[in-house]
C-alpha cells in the first residue's frame, strides 16, 4: 500500500468526511482520461486532464474552459474567457512563466502532465493561498510520496495516432518506508496536422521530459523531497513569422513537510529556468519562413522563490498561515535582417540584455470552519508587494495588492449550496507592461459573487455554478496601430457552468456540460473583446470497469458580440465567428494491469476553429491555410496502450 503526505490531501480528506463541497474542484480519472503516469499513490484520484501532451486541449473537457490555438505548441487556456495573468498556474506551489513577448511559450508549454498527481481548479477569487486570483487558478500538485514497505513498481504508456503522433511515457518507483526514488520520462512528437479541408497546418512538434524525485521519510511525521525536472522541445507555429526551435526548462525543488501533533509545516524552495529560442528557418528546411532574411530571438526567464505554510487545526476548523517570495528575471537577445544562417547564429554567442525584474512578497491567512449544523465557513486575506524594475529605462515601480474572500456552504444529505464574495487585485504582468503605455497601467480590481449548488445521489450528479464579476481598471490591448498599446477600462462579466451526469441504466450514463460568459466594456458601452461563446457537450457513456464506450457531441455557438482589433495579451477580435459541432467516439478495454483505448475525434472531418483562436499567416514554404483563425485538426484516430506493474 502507498499513501501521500501532503497538506492539501489532509484537508481535502477531512472535508470529504463531512460531505463538504469546496468551490475548488479536484478532477479525477475516468476510463478514457486515465493519467499516463504517477497513479501509484493518489489517495484522491488522478486528474482527468493529465492524460494529454497538450494540457490546454484536455482542459476543454472541463466546463468554463476555452482555448486559443497557435499551431504545435503554446496553446492558451482560458477560464470564463480570462487567461494569462488572470489565470495563475502554480507548479507545486511555485511560479513558472514563459519568456516570449508574444506568448509563444506559455506556462503550459513547459508542463509535462505525467510529472504531477493532480490539478486543482479554483473558480473565482475564492482562495488566497496561491496568489491573487482574478478568474481563478490552476494548481499542479506533486504530493510527497510515502511507501509502507519495500516495493518496486512502474509502468509505460504508448499512444499512436493520426499525423504520426506518438506519445511515450514511462515511470518507475523504488523504495521503502524510509524513502524512495521516482524516475519519469516522457517523449511526444507529431508531424503537421491536416484540417477538415485536408490542408496542412504548420504545427509539427517534439517534446521530451525527464524527472528524478528523491524522497526521505525517516519517520511518520517528517518527509523531505528533492526533485529535478528537465524539458526539451520544439514546435512549429501557424500564427507568426517564427517557430520555436528550443523549449528548454530546468527546475530544481526542495520540499519539506513536518507534522507537529495535528498541525503541519510545509516549506518549498524552487528555481525554474526557461531558455526559449525562436527563429524563422529551423523548422522550414533552413529557408526563411516569411521573406528572405534570417532572424533569431532568445528570451530567458528564471523564477526563484520559496513558499512557507503553517496549518493549525482546531477541532472542526483549520487555519492556514503563510508567506511567499518570488524573484522573476527576464532577459533576451535577438538579431534580424541577416542574409544567412551563420550570421544569425552569432547572436547566441552574445550576452543577454536584461529587460525586467519582478520581486513579489506575499503574506496570507485562510480559515476553514465547520459546525454541527452542517455549515462551512471559509475566509481569507492576502497582501502582496510587487516591485518592478525596467532595466532599459532604469526605473522602478512598487505596487501593493490586496485580495480576500468569504464563503458559506450548507451541506444537506444529497446536495450542497454555497455563496461567496471575493475581491482580488492584480498588478500588470510582463506582457502588459511591455506594450506601449504599459508602465502607466493601473492594477486590476475584481469584485465577484460566486453561487452554486452541487447535487448528488446514486444515479444523478449535478453541479451548477454562477458568477457576476466587476473588474475595475480591466486591462485591454489595442491592436489597431502598428505598436500595440495597453489601456485600462471597466468590465462586467457574468455567466456560469452546468455539469450533469445521470446513470439511466446500469453502468450507462448520460452526460451534459454547458458554459457561458457574457462580457461588457461598461466604461465605453461596448462588448468586451475575446469572450468565448456558449459551449455545450452531450455524451453517452458505458463503463463497467472492464469495457468502456463513449460517444460525445460538442457544439459551440457563433459569437456575434465582438470588438474588432481589441483583445488581450493572447490575441484580438477579428470579427464574428461561426458556430460548429463535432462528434467523437472512444472505446476501451481493461485487463488486469493493462488498458487499451482507441478514439476517433472529429468523425465527420469538420472544418472549424475556435472563436479565441489566433490568426493564421501565409507561409512562403508551407501549405498553411490562411484564415482569421487557426483551423483545428480534422479527423483524428488514435490508439493507446497502458501497462502498470
Amino acid at each position: 500500500m502507498k499513501k501521500i503526505l501532503t497538506c492539501s490531501s489532509v484537508i481535502l480528506i477531512y472535508l470529504q468526511n463531512i460531505n463538504a463541497e469546496s468551490i475548488s474542484t479536484l478532477y479525477k480519472n475516468s476510463s478514457l482520461n486515465n493519467p499516463t503516469q504517477i497513479n501509484y499513490a493518489d489517495v484522491l484520484g488522478k486528474d482527468s486532464i493529465l492524460n494529454n501532451s497538450d494540457i490546454a486541449e484536455s482542459l476543454l473537457k472541463i466546463p468554463g474552459f476555452s482555448i486559443s490555438k497557435k499551431g504545435g505548441g503554446g496553446t492558451e487556456a482560458f477560464f470564463r474567457s480570462l487567461g494569462g495573468g488572470r489565470l495563475p498556474i502554480v507548479i507545486n506551489g511555485g511560479n513558472l512563466l514563459g519568456g516570449c513577448g508574444g506568448r509563444m511559450d506559455t506556462t503550459l508549454t513547459y508542463i509535462f502532465p505525467q510529472n504531477y498527481n493532480s490539478i486543482n481548479i479554483i473558480k473565482g477569487p475564492q482562495d488566497v493561498r496561491y496568489g491573487s486570483l482574478i478568474t481563478g487558478g490552476m494548481v499542479f500538485n506533486r504530493e510527497i510520496l510515502r511507501l509502507d514497505n519495500k516495493s518496486f513498481n512502474g509502468g509505460f504508456d504508448v499512444l499512436y495516432g493520426s499525423f504520426d503522433r506518438l506519445d511515450i511515457n514511462t515511470h518507475a518507483i523504488s523504495g521503502n518506508e524510509f524513502g524512495n526514488v521516482q524516475a519519469i520520462y516522457s517523449n511526444y512528437r507529431s508531424n503537421d496536422y491536416k484540417n477538415g479541408n485536408n490542408q496542412n497546418v504548420h504545427s509539427q512538434y517534439k517534446r521530451q521530459s525527464g524527472t528524478i524525485i528523491g524522497t526521505i521519510t525517516p519517520n511518520p511525521a517528517l518527509a523531505l523531497e528533492f526533485s529535478l525536472d528537465i524539458g526539451r522541445g520544439e514546435a512549429a507555429y501557424a500564427d507568426r513569422s517564427m517557430d520555436a526551435r528550443t523549449f528548454d526548462r530546468e527546475s530544481y525543488q526542495a520540499h519539506i513537510t513536518k507534522i507537529i501533533n495535528e498541525d503541519i509545516v510545509d516549506i518549498l524552495v524552487y528555481h525554474h529556468e526557461i531558455d526559449h529560442i525562436m527563429d524563422n528557418f529551423s523548422l522550414t528546411n533552413d529557408m526563411p519562413k516569411i521573406g528572405t532574411t534570417y532572424k533569431i530571438s532568445n528570451p530567458n526567464r528564471t523564477n526563484t522563490g520559496t513558499r512557507i505554510e503553517y496549518q493549525k487545526k482546531f477541532n472542526l476548523a483549520k487555519v492556514y498561515f503563510g508567506g511567499t517570495y518570488n524573484i522573476d528575471k527576464h532577459k533576451s537577445r535577438s538579431i534580424s535582417n541577416q542574409n544567412n544562417i551563420n550570421d544569425a547564429e552569432t547572436i547566441l554567442n552574445q550576452p543577454y540584455t536584461p529587460n525586467y525584474t519582478f520581486k513579489n512578497y506575499g503574506l496570507f491567512t485562510q480559515l476553514e470552519k465547520f459546525n454541527n449544523n452542517n455549515v462551512g465557513y471559509f475566509a481569507g486575506i492576502r497582501g502582496d508587494i510587487v516591485e518592478t524594475r525596467n532595466h532599459k529605462t532604469q526605473t522602478q515601480d512598487t505596487k501593493y495588492a490586496i485580495s480576500g474572500f468569504t464563503r458559506i456552504e450548507k451541506y444537506f444529505n444529497d446536495y450542497t449550496l454555497y455563496a461567496g464574495v471575493g475581491y482580488a487585485e492584480r498588478v500588470p504582468d510582463f506582457w502588459e507592461i511591455s506594450k506601449k503605455n504599459g508602465e502607466n497601467l493601473n492594477k486590476e480590481k475584481n469584485s465577484q459573487i460566486d453561487l452554486g449548488i452541487n447535487y448528488q445521489t446514486n444515479k444523478l450528479q449535478t453541479n451548477i455554478a454562477g458568477y457576476v464579476s466587476h473588474i475595475q481598471d480591466y486591462i485591454m490591448l489595442d491592436y489597431r496601430n502598428q505598436s500595440t498599446s495597453s489601456l485600462n477600462t471597466n468590465s462586467l462579466l457574468f455567466g456560469g457552468e452546468v455539469e450533469v451526469s445521470y446513470e439511466f441504466l446500469a453502468n450507462t450514463y448520460a452526460l451534459l456540460q454547458l458554459s457561458y460568459t457574457y462580457g461588457e466594456d461598461i466604461k465605453n458601452n461596448r462588448p468586451l473583446a475575446q469572450i468565448a461563446p456558449f459551449q455545450s457537450t452531450f455524451a453517452l457513456q458505458y463503463d463497467n470497469g472492464k469495457y468502456f464506450v463513449k460517444g460525445e457531441l460538442i457544439a459551440h455557438a457563433k459569437q456575434t458580440r465582438t470588438l474588432v482589433r481589441y483583445g488581450n495579451v493572447v490575441g484580438q477580435d477579428f470579427g464574428d465567428s461561426s458556430g460548429f459541432g463535432i462528434a467523437n467516439i472512444y472505446a476501451g478495454y481493461t485487463y488486469k494491469n493493462m488498458k487499451i483505448l482507441v478514439g476517433i475525434e472529429n468523425i465527420a472531418d469538420k472544418l472549424y476553429s475556435y472563436h479565441l483562436s489566433k490568426n493564421s499567416i501565409e507561409l512562403d514554404l508551407a501549405d498553411n491555410p490562411v484564415s482569421q483563425r487557426i483551423y483545428e485538426m480534422g479527423r483524428n484516430v488514435w490508439a493507446r496502450i497502458k501497462f502498470d506493474f
